[in-house]
Parts: C-alpha cells; sequence; structure tokens
C-alpha cells in the first residue's frame, strides 16, 4: 500500500515538474520573439519589411519609424488607423510607399498629415472623413486617386495632384465643401485628359483648377 502511494507522489511530482519546465520554456520563447509594437503602434512583418496595421497608442501625435526591429517600414495596411479620433498629427516616413483602404478613415481631427515623396499608392476612403485636414499634396508617384479618397474631407480647401495622374474615381472628392484650389502639376489639356468618374467631385463647392499653363474652372 505504501509503496502504491509512494508512486502516486512521485508521478504527481514528476507532472509538476514538468509544467513548470514547460512554462519556463514558454516564456523563454515569448522572451526571444522580437517586439511587435513602439509608441503604440503595432507592426506586422511582411518578408523582409514591416507594415502598420493598427494604433492602440493614446497620443494625438503619432510618429511612423523608417525602420522596425531593423527592416525597413514600407507600407500602412488598411484599416490600421481607422476612427482613431484622437489623432490629429500624422508624420509619415519616406520609406512608405503604399497606404491601405480606409487607412486614416474617420481621423475627425487629423490636421497635420504630409505624404512621403516616394508614395505609390493611396487606397479607396484613404482619409474618408478626415474633416480636419486643410491641405493635402499627392506625390508625383501616385497615379490612380481611388474611390472616396477624400470624401466627406469638409474644411480640404487646397489639393496638389501630380501631372502623372492617369484617373480619379467615384466620390473622390466627394463633399469637400470647402474646396478652392486644385494645383495640378501638368498642363490644362493633360487635365482634360484624365480619366474622371462622373461623380469623382459630386457635391463638392465652386473651385479653381490651377494648371502649369491656365487656370480651368469646376
Amino acid at each position: 500500500m505504501k509503496t502504491r502511494i509512494s508512486g502516486v507522489i512521485l508521478t504527481f511530482i514528476l507532472i509538476i515538474a514538468c509544467s513548470v519546465f514547460l512554462s519556463a520554456c514558454s516564456e523563454s520563447d515569448k522572451s526571444d520573439e522580437p517586439p511587435k509594437s513602439q509608441d503604440g503602434i503595432v507592426f506586422e512583418q511582411v518578408g523582409e519589411e514591416y507594415s502598420v496595421i493598427s494604433y492602440e497608442g493614446k497620443k494625438s501625435t503619432v510618429v511612423i519609424p523608417e525602420s522596425f526591429n531593423g527592416k525597413s517600414v514600407t507600407s500602412i495596411s488598411d484599416n490600421a488607423f481607422r476612427d482613431k479620433k484622437e489623432i490629429t498629427s500624422v508624420t509619415i516616413p519616406e520609406t512608405v510607399v503604399s497606404i491601405g483602404d480606409r487607412a486614416f478613415s474617420g481621423c475627425v481631427r487629423l490636421s497635420v498629415i504630409s505624404l512621403p515623396s516616394g508614395l505609390k499608392s493611396i487606397g479607396q476612403s484613404a482619409f474618408y472623413k478626415c474633416s480636419s485636414i486643410a491641405s493635402i499634396t499627392i506625390p508625383s508617384g501616385v497615379t490612380r486617386i481611388e474611390r472616396s479618397t477624400f470624401e466627406g474631407c469638409s474644411l480640404l480647401k487646397n489639393v496638389t495632384i501630380p501631372a502623372g495622374v492617369t484617373s480619379i474615381e467615384n466620390y473622390a472628392f466627394y463633399k469637400c465643401k470647402a474646396l478652392e484650389n486644385i494645383n495640378f502639376g501638368g498642363s490644362a489639356n493633360q487635365w482634360k485628359a484624365i480619366s474622371k468618374a462622373d461623380a469623382w467631385n459630386y457635391a463638392s463647392s465652386e473651385y479653381i483648377i490651377n494648371c502649369s499653363d491656365e487656370s480651368l474652372k469646376k
């Protein structure tokens, strides 16, 4: 009987010891993992690069770093900052080449943002209802202004569009009621040649298109 009890006790001790060992190994593995966030900005590795996938911080001013864990930050994913109403300013590094769909949608207090010169694409509704932005310059590498990109940007007054843009999709500037100037990098003929969806500027204000050779009215 004593032998049986001793065996049970020994088995129990071994189980406890194994559990402690496995737990320690698990904690060790976690400590070896690289960090996934910095200053509230959450990243995801994509190949040899990083993408911003969300923001969990509380600061109103956000500075996205050029690199994370020794690798370049090259994109801002879909919905990354969506509905973050506390944000007033975002600094995007020159390493970023793409901004995803709805990336800043609903950031109603966002008023200060500068797009990096190497940016190649801006997703649909990327700045939907960013109602505090007054001015935006679209970099020269962007060739397409997607659907609803600046829809509902009710304080947007000045937009700079590069000569390389070939299409502007529906509702791109829908309800931009404060719009005064579209500064276009090419000629009036180039502006007219851009493929524009029927409702690209629906319900926007009267504005002037300032081309390199002349100015046009809405």
